[in-house]
């Protein structure tokens, strides 16, 4: 399945197995691409507007979600399982003109993404998920079932044994997660009886299986970083965690890479991130403890555990209150979402002691941006969007070519290209030019120029985020005029007075 490799696993002096270099490796470099991981799962909420094979999204107009199978294909069709009406699979084109049904209404890319799934696993599942109603049919019991079903297919051998030297913690979870344990145990026994057998693969019980799940699991995510399920390799799990990660992975659709950060040695560990390492320490301890039972000792959370001790209280009670209003956000709607967002800002804002780019300051103001956008204000979300780009991202990620910052710039570049073609926002936009001094049009080259740069380096230059960047670029040219060599040269000139005013709007964003 990987058509690229260059590391190994072996033994880790920090813990347990662990990933190493091959050969040295520069910063935005691949290190690891899988053509897939060993299984995904799309999560319920996910099932009936993405593909559960190439994992392309029916909301794919939007600005914030807008997802490519390939580069420029942006209509598709979603049909159900003719069988168990649980699962989805799209039929992409690239000219809606071009679309061609059959009698039963799918695309050959249909059949292609249904038939793939087929082979994979579905033929084995499709009769269970019809006995099971949806809701019950979780993220982690789905991927329990499509390991079961590479054991009846006969594709399991190659991951087996680098999938049964995975930690299970499987004790662990039962105890600390009892409420989530037990039902998904339940939702498993119930499938023992339809198979008539208990689940159980070469010897290892369900309880194992389940708990190496959900210990190796990485969240499956758009090439922009939206979550939309989870997904598990062995190669990839085979990576421990560092608050200083020097490698992350990205999605291309169905395919895995894992890039560099930084500089890599030779036979060098890499390390990446199982949570949000800009969050508080105590923060981050927490996670880890309670998803992966481990206390991290990075020399960031040594420094931390140290600073934690002399920090001040009121501030620390606010992070708390800030963190508990992000997570309520990601279970509400967006306008209720908005409101909890902004109660959290506020309370950042009026502590006195956080900076924009300490959390939960920067996580708010970005969900923030998101559910402003899927409300549909995007004048007030870009808003936020240019605070976000000019004051607080540079100071989260040092790399310029960091996956999420590269794939944030690029929602906002989109979103202001969006607002300048789009007549309803036509005065808004002209006013603000007007009051500001910023010139959109030379702003949006520059940004354009930065992200074309950078996604070859946090995405790969054949990913389909950095073909569609690159096509949408050239199309901005000709709109822009900016062809002619006269032109480049006076957008270059123009650039660092115009991206100075910019940092001036962004100052006007209140909190």
């Amino acid at each position: 399945m990987a058509s690229n490799i260059y590391a190994y696993v072996t033994k880790s002096p920090t813990s347990g197995n662990g990933l190493f270099a091959k050969k040295e490796v520069g910063g935005g470099e691949l290190i690891v691409k899988l053509a897939r991981p060993m299984i995904a799962a799309l999560d319920y909420s996910r099932l009936e507007d993405t593909c559960a094979n190439c994992y392309a999204s029916k909301t794919a107009s939007s600005i914030r979600n807008r997802e490519y199978g390939k580069a420029g294909e942006q209509f598709f069709k979603l049909s159900a399982c003719t069988g168990c009406k649980v699962v989805k699979y799209c039929g992409k084109v690239r000219d809606k003109r071009r679309v061609r049904f059959s009698i039963h209404g799918l695309t050959d890319r249909t059949k292609k993404c249904q038939s793939r799934a087929w082979k994979r696993h579905h033929k084995v599942n499709c009769k269970l998920f019809n006995r099971i109603p949806t809701r019950l049919l979780s993220n982690a019991v789905r991927a329990i079932l499509q390991i079961r079903a590479m054991e009846a297919l006969g594709t399991l051998e190659e991951h087996w044994h680098a999938f049964a030297g995975l930690e299970s913690h499987a004790e662990q979870f039962s105890g600390q997660h009892r409420k989530y344990w037990n039902e998904t145990e339940q939702v498993l026994s119930l499938l023992d009886q339809f198979t008539q057998e208990e689940m159980q693969i070469r010897g290892m019980a369900k309880q194992d299986l389940h708990g190496r799940v959900l210990t190796n699991s990485l969240t499956l995510v758009t090439a922009v970083f939206d979550p939309i399920g989870i997904c598990l390799d062995p190669l990839v799990a085979a990576s421990n965690h560092s608050c200083e990660p020097n490698a992350a992975i990205v999605m291309d659709g169905p395919e895995l890479s894992m890039r560099s950060l930084r500089r890599i040695a030779k036979d060098e560990e890499i390390f990446i991130a199982y949570v949000d390492t800009t969050n508080p320490f105590s923060y981050r301890q927490q996670e880890l403890s309670s998803r992966y039972f481990f206390d991290c000792s990075c020399r960031k959370c040594r420094t931390g555990s140290e600073l934690e001790m002399e920090k001040d209280r009121n501030k620390a009670a606010v992070q708390a209150a800030g963190l508990e209003k992000l997570k309520q956000a990601k279970k509400a709607g967006a306008a209720e979402a908005v409101t909890k967002l902004e109660d959290g800002l506020k309370m950042c804002f009026e502590c006195g002691a956080i900076g924009l780019t300490e959390q939960p300051y920067a996580a708010l103001r970005h969900s923030l941006m998101v559910n402003l956008i899927s409300s549909g204000k995007y004048d007030v979300g870009f808003m936020q969007g240019i605070k976000m780009y000019c004051h607080v991202e540079p100071g989260i990620f040092d790399e310029s070519f960091h996956p999420v910052r590269v794939a944030r710039n690029w929602v906002l570049l989109r979103l202001i290209c969006a607002l300048l073609a789009d007549y309803r926002y036509r005065e808004y936009m002209s006013e603000l030019m007007a009051r500001s001094g910023v010139d959109f049009a030379i702003v949006v080259y520059h940004m354009f120029q930065d992200v074309v740069d950078a996604v070859d380096k946090s995405h790969g230059r054949e990913s389909s985020l950095a073909k569609s960047i690159g096509e949408e670029f050239e199309a901005t040219l000709d709109t822009l005029d900016a062809r002619d060599a006269g032109m480049k040269a006076a957008y270059s000139a123009a650039r660092a007075a115009q991206f100075s005013k910019l940092e001036q709007l962004a100052n006007t964003v209140e909190m």
